[in-house]
């Protein structure tokens, strides 16, 4: 795994492909791909769908799907507790369950609460359906 910043303005630059000259991933590189998975992957998906909706349209996009989340809370008149409200903010800004428990200066197991009870609210069951649901426009 390559890190740096050649021809990018980004701090850090993950290979997730090998050239013909490099070997195979390790076990010990793919797990750790695993577990940054939970991680990395919303961060992708926003920037994927920012991307392509820049390129796509002339449109002004927010970039952030924080916009359309409080949009849509109040179109659909989902009623969040103020910490509900608090950990899918957090959660949409890329941060992990239990960051977002340091965060709010609460227990891990009171923060997943908070989660599930927001989920089951929003009707999601993933982080990856939170992203979706706070951009996709109803």
């Amino acid at each position: 795994m390559r890190t740096g910043a050649r021809h990018c303005k980004c701090p850090v630059r993950v290979a997730l492909a090998r050239t013909k000259r490099q070997s195979a991933f390790t076990t010990n590189e793919l797990f750790y791909f695993r577990q940054m998975a939970e991680l990395l992957f919303p961060l992708f998906e926003l920037h994927a769908r920012t991307t392509a909706a820049r390129r796509t349209t002339a449109v002004p996009v927010s970039g952030t799907p924080h916009a359309g989340f409080d949009e849509r809370l109040s179109k659909q008149n989902v009623q969040l507790s103020r910490r509900e409200y608090e950990i899918c903010k957090l959660l949409l800004n890329g941060r992990t369950i239990p960051d977002a428990a340091a965060h709010l200066d609460v227990k891990l197991s009171t923060a997943e609460s908070y989660v599930k009870r927001a989920f089951a609210k929003l009707s999601v069951r993933t982080r990856r359906e939170l992203f979706d649901w706070a951009l996709l426009a109803s």
